[in-house]
């Protein structure tokens, strides 16, 4: 191996070790409160996503999504109730309601990611809502964020 070649591979090395492309600790911590009532938290997600009166659990006619991400936000999911992961997610979908309502980066993005998730099953969306709610606090990074900052 030339000298080149192994001065860009311990370089290349010393950056992937580096804290710059590590996962960082959880920014979060604690209870994330209901600060939004059932119309606010309505509303703001019909102004980030278009369409979103329309969408069904599961293709069901009468079952709207939009009521079941408000309850949500209000009461966290019944399959996860008395789990460890109950509060984690709960916390996890205020957070992005509060990203959404303040009008943060991305919010529309995210919240159409989550929209689109409550279509689908429980297991689904708690996936979606985890991972958007992990990039939200910054624990969790999107492709581009990864490569960004694999790149320095």
């Amino acid at each position: 191996m030339s000298p080149l070649d192994q001065g860009r591979l311990r370089r290349l090395s010393e950056k992937l070790l580096s804290p710059q492309v590590q996962v960082p600790e959880p920014a979060y911590s604690g209870e994330v409160l209901a600060k939004l009532n059932a119309e606010e938290v309505e509303q703001t997600i019909v102004d980030h996503v278009p369409g979103v009166r329309k969408f069904l659990f599961r293709d069901q006619p009468g079952q709207l999504s939009l009521r079941f991400m408000v309850s949500a936000y209000q009461e966290g999911w019944r399959a996860f109730k008395d789990t460890e992961l109950h509060n984690h997610l709960l916390w996890l979908m205020r957070r992005i309601i509060h990203h959404g309502h303040e009008g943060g980066a991305d919010a529309a993005r995210h919240l159409g990611d989550v929209a689109e998730a409550f279509r689908d099953c429980q297991a689904v969306q708690a996936r979606v809502v985890e991972r958007v709610g992990l990039q939200l606090v910054g624990v969790a990074n999107d492709f581009r964020g990864q490569a960004v900052r694999l790149a320095g």
